[in-house]
């Protein structure tokens, strides 16, 4: 055996501080990118569904005056609903409908009331039914973020309305963004 050789094939070999350094480097900048990741994802996720929640409420309003339009028999100038007064004008519609049993026949000379309103930043259905309907009298939110709810009308004379301009516009700002959402339609009284 000569001298100054060493066996190493036996020996075990641990990690020096520099690979140490290293692997825990690369950890951290992982932990950072993939903690990049999360939070980007995050606010896309929080920015989409409140770009889908303005859009859900302005279609929602809309569906529900275009429903109750259709149905009605007349715009009305007020009723006293259990929550409040509504009348007819610029910012609200109030309007009849032929109250309807179970079986779907309409019960005559029964009425239903229905009003469409905003206060503040929420849109409301206020629904006050005759003794018999199958509707169910009381208010509904009908969405939120509503910055205008607007209504006009063919005639100034609330019996005599035979259509609705309906506009809703919802606005919100979700992490510096503005995300809004504009429908307008005409409705016509069919049953009128």
């Amino acid at each position: 055996m000569e001298h100054g050789t060493q066996d190493v094939k036996g020996a075990e070999r641990g990690y020096t501080l520099v690979e140490t350094v290293i692997v825990f480097g690369l950890f951290a900048f992982i932990a950072i990118v993939v903690i990049a990741l999360i939070q980007g994802y995050g606010a896309f996720y929080r920015a989409h569904n409140s770009s889908v929640d303005v859009v859900r409420s302005a279609s929602m309003v809309m569906n529900e005056v275009r429903t109750a339009a259709l149905q009605a028999s007349q715009a009305v100038s007020s009723h006293t609903f259990p929550e409040a007064t509504v009348s007819t004008g610029e910012n609200a519609l109030v309007l009849q409908l032929p109250s309807i049993e179970e079986n779907g026949a309409v019960i005559p000379g029964s009425f239903d009331y229905v009003a469409f309103h905003a206060s503040g930043s929420d849109a409301y259905r206020l629904l006050d039914t005759a003794v018999g309907s199958t509707r169910h009298s009381g208010s509904k939110k009908l969405g939120s973020s509503v910055e205008s709810l607007s209504f006009s009308y063919d005639n100034q004379t609330p019996s005599l309305i035979t259509y609705i301009d309906a506009a809703v516009h919802t606005r919100a700002d979700v992490s510096g963004r503005v995300v809004e959402s504009e429908l307008s339609q005409r409705i016509y009284l069919r049953n009128r």
